[in-house]
């Protein structure tokens, strides 16, 4: 019966092991996604300037050489 016990200690043991890396590898995953949130804001902030500059800078029409 101890040996029962001691076996079902370990695989407990493993069991919480397993569930903290679960934990932190979600943790992990959560921080990447704020980050690549970060990076789209801010890209789409640089997109925004960009634009307005463009708009601001008079244009030359298209010419196409035939």
């Amino acid at each position: 019966m101890g040996n029962v016990e001691g076996g079902l200690r370990e695989v407990k043991q493993e069991h919480i092991s397993i569930r903290g890396h679960a934990v932190s590898m979600q943790t992990d995953i959560h921080s990447i996604y704020d980050k690549l949130d970060r990076h789209e804001e801010r890209l789409e902030r640089i997109e925004r300037q960009l634009e307005f500059r463009e708009l601001a800078e008079p244009h030359k029409p298209f010419e196409h050489d035939r």
